[in-house]
């Protein structure tokens, strides 16, 4: 299931130019970037439990942009939700990773629940240069605090990445 389109699709036709972002109301939503010409080609993948209910998803890295496609399954179904390269940046081994919009904003989330198609995360860090908004655990913190939990994050053990090798 594309979880953009809410189509039932076979993966060799799964295609997607657009990817998940988290709007002003803190829900993720797709941006809307057209259609994407061709295939997809991944170039790695990896398998983690994302959101620590014991069941592993699948991550695989595409080969030209680098987004992210996330195939969770849940009741029957495999749903598929896109991230840009920056939407999903390094994954950890304890499913945490940073989502960044650019310089000025970076976040730490980790993935709370699946849903019928949909992701919830949690905010586990704020870094928000532009508005002055730093937050840990929901709480306002100083740029310090919130620069050095960012920097923690890149001390953690990084998935295990596997060549996607399948024609």
């Amino acid at each position: 299931m594309c979880t953009e389109t809410g189509q039932f699709v076979y993966f060799k036709d799964f295609r997607s130019a657009s990817y998940l972002f988290i709007n002003d109301n803190g829900d993720m939503e797709y941006t809307d970037n057209g259609d994407r010409e061709g295939g997809n080609s991944y170039s790695q993948f990896c398998v983690v439990d994302m959101d620590g209910d014991g069941a592993t998803e699948l991550i695989l890295e595409e080969s030209c942009s680098n987004d992210r496609v996330l195939l969770h399954y849940e009741d029957g179904v495999v749903y598929g939700f896109v991230f840009p390269l920056r939407g999903m940046n390094g994954p950890k081994t304890d499913a945490s990773f940073v989502s960044s919009g650019g310089a000025g904003l970076n976040e730490v989330l980790k993935i709370q629940r699946f849903s019928k198609g949909k992701v919830i995360f949690d905010e586990l860090c704020c870094q928000d240069g532009i508005d002055n908004v730093y937050r840990i655990d929901g709480k306002g913190v100083g740029s310090e605090e919130a620069q050095s939990y960012i920097g923690m994050q890149f001390t953690k053990t990084d998935v295990e990445w596997h060549l996607y090798n399948w024609d």
